[in-house]
């Protein structure tokens, strides 16, 4: 089932983005925003089966249905951005087609950084290019094209998936391009993995020189307690627990607590990068009190975490780690700041236990968590439950 839902997310993606180089001048604006908001329609209705919006996975009432619907449509809107620009590419008719490839490739990677930058501070962030969760570029994530991602993380694949695709609809035989974007499809999916216990048992081996020794839990897992911390100190080296912490003014924090039994050291990373509507409720969709306000305060009262913009390393066997919490490994930026510290293996905790279809949420995250491993260039040890 994941394969067939990560082959669904890579034929939108690639499908759009080859829509959008092929729009002509002339057409009427209307068609082309309209067709492009029916992409987001399309992409958004297919991903909400994972939205862990669970109090109205199914409608009770004409009032949820327009909840939902609000918040989908709303999530679709940035197509129309795209098209804007590629309209704004099509126009171009009297310079080489190679320069308007190129052109059509830097302007599509830009309108997915404003993209990104918009969205983040509709979801309260500061300005920058943080809410990264349905990329184009990630259609490339499982091809061996994802080694370019370590010079520009997933927008560097949004260029290269332009490109591509640009340079594929220049072909004037129409076998040819046919030919061409199967081979395409083909590409982009031909590194893809499965995911097993068993990568995670190597991935471990590969980062531990006692991997027995090491107890590595999933977001919000809540291993250690008061009353099992001393038989857990006597059978691991190291616990790497998720945890929800509290503070005084009530705020919450979904945390990694990390646990150096050997060494008697304990460190925590907070997590940066939210959930929308999973883990808070984005101020942008605020309005939606006014359709239907019990929903609205019972999603307000469930999802009232708080982001901490700070990522530490740890060390331990004289290697350093990095955390990246779930949500976390959707940021470029949180992903940038890791990187800049050097960690020699990152470890992804993270749960599925918030969505509703966990094999459309696998397959989205396989694309990251491939992305991740180029950009990283460097084990990633994914624990997830």
């Amino acid at each position: 089932m994941m394969f067939i839902f990560t082959v669904l997310l890579i034929v939108l993606k690639i499908s759009f983005v080859y829509y959008l180089y092929n729009i002509k001048e002339g057409q009427k604006f209307s068609r082309i925003y309209r067709t492009s908001f029916i992409f987001g329609l399309l992409s958004w209705s297919f991903l909400y089966t994972m939205l862990p919006l669970d109090q109205i996975k199914e409608p009770n009432n004409i009032l949820d249905f327009l909840f939902i619907s609000i918040v989908i449509i709303s999530l679709s809107l940035p197509n129309v951005f795209y098209a804007i620009v590629a309209s704004a590419v099509s126009k171009l008719r009297f310079i080489n087609k190679y320069i308007k490839i190129l052109i059509f490739a830097i302007y599509l990677a830009f309108a997915e950084f404003v993209i990104s930058t918009s969205v983040a501070l509709i979801m309260d962030k500061s300005l920058i290019p943080d809410y990264a969760f349905t990329n184009l570029g990630l259609a490339l994530a499982h091809s061996p094209l994802a080694y370019f991602a370590k010079y520009g993380h997933v927008y560097i694949l949004t260029f290269l998936l332009a490109a591509i695709l640009a340079f594929i609809s220049e072909f004037k035989n129409e076998n040819y391009r046919h030919i061409s974007l199967l081979v395409l499809f083909i590409f982009a999916i031909s590194l893809y993995n499965n995911p097993s216990d068993l990568d995670y048992e190597n991935s471990k081996v590969k980062a531990f020189n006692n991997p027995d020794k090491v107890l590595i839990g999933a977001e919000d897992s809540r291993i250690v307690n008061f009353s099992n911390y001393q038989e857990l100190k006597s059978k691991y080296d190291l616990v790497v627990d998720g945890d929800t912490e509290v503070d005084d003014l009530g705020n919450m924090y979904n945390v990694s607590n990390i646990y150096d039994m050997k060494n008697e050291k304990q460190y925590v990373v907070y997590k940066r990068f939210l959930m929308p509507f999973g883990e808070f409720f984005p101020s942008g969709f605020s309005f939606l009190k006014y359709i239907n306000n019990d929903l609205y305060q019972n999603i307000l009262k469930r999802r009232s975490y708080v982001s901490v913009d700070k990522n530490k390393i740890f060390e331990f066997d004289g290697k350093t780690f990095a955390i990246l919490l779930c949500s976390d490994a959707w940021s470029p930026v949180t992903a940038s700041k890791i990187k800049d510290q050097n960690p020699d293996y990152i470890i992804l905790q993270r749960s599925e236990r918030l969505f509703h279809d966990r094999s459309l949420y696998e397959a989205n995250v396989l694309m990251w968590k491939s992305l991740l491993q180029n950009y990283f260039d460097t084990t990633i040890i994914d624990k997830r439950i």
